[in-house]
């Protein structure tokens, strides 16, 4: 059986003529009904899941004699505190308007909205600890190392280099080529979050603009988001690039 965990007791009772003339008993009563339709979680109906509860079944979930029960619920109908539908259901009386929405109605709410928020963090994500992707070295370019010739390799290796000495400069609208460049494999004018416009000039100023444009256009073919690129070429760049600076500039598979 779903459950509200907890129901409104709403203070107007205290000045509710009808509900003050009552005897504590059947006081405790109604508060009682009101706990069961909580727990029931059928907008103020007495049922336990699809089936309807008659005045036995409330009595023994409430621990009552079902003839003391009866007579609370003859005195709670005459005020209007407990009603019954057209096919004899009964239900507290205006439950669904004083406590909100069914609890399974908040519950698939709450989880819609976490989704939203899962895939909103997912879309910005930038590189860090909580996620690292397995890259396939074969994969970077999509080809294999094997259908490049020891001259293309040369000239790779040689752009590499001499686009290692230099900084990443940023032009007119502050932005390096490198940043260019991945703006332009993923069709976007801007970087959705600074952290990724600072990611990616991270990279650049690490391993070099040649060797993340070649990153850059792997993590396009992919079909990545821009913020799930920025994670794999970060682990991509860290396990096959060599930082600017080292005594040569090797990406393997790139």
């Amino acid at each position: 059986m779903s459950s509200m965990p907890w129901v409104k007791i709403w203070t107007e009772m205290l000045d509710d003529h009808k509900f003050g003339r009552l005897d504590d008993a059947t006081k405790w009563r109604f508060v009682q009904l009101c706990l069961l339709a909580g727990e029931c979680d059928a907008e103020g109906y007495f049922a336990n899941g699809e089936q309807m509860m008659g005045p036995e079944d409330i009595a023994w979930r409430l621990r009552l004699e079902p003839e003391q029960l009866a007579a609370d619920l003859v005195t709670l109908n005459g005020i209007g505190l407990i009603s019954s539908d057209d096919d004899g259901a009964m239900f507290v009386t205006n439950f669904a308007k004083r406590q909100g929405r069914p609890q399974h109605e908040k519950r698939k709410a709450w989880r819609e909205r976490k989704q939203r928020q899962r895939e909103r963090e997912q879309d910005e994500k930038v590189p860090g600890i909580e996620e690292e992707q397995d890259v396939n070295p074969e994969s970077v370019t999509g080809e294999s190392p094997v259908t490049h010739g020891p001259r293309e390799e040369k000239e790779k290796s040689k752009s590499r280099e001499d686009n290692a000495g230099k900084p990443a400069a940023a032009s007119s609208d502050g932005l390096t080529e490198g940043q260019r460049l991945f703006l332009a494999a993923f069709g976007a004018k801007r970087f959705r979050t600074k952290p990724q416009k600072e990611a990616i000039l991270a990279l650049e100023q690490q391993y070099g603009t040649a060797v993340l444009s070649e990153g850059v256009q792997w993590a396009a073919k992919q079909g990545m988001n821009m913020g799930k690129a920025v994670l794999s070429l970060e682990t991509a760049l860290k396990k096959w690039g060599q930082p600017k600076g080292s005594d040569a500039v090797k990406v393997s598979g790139l």
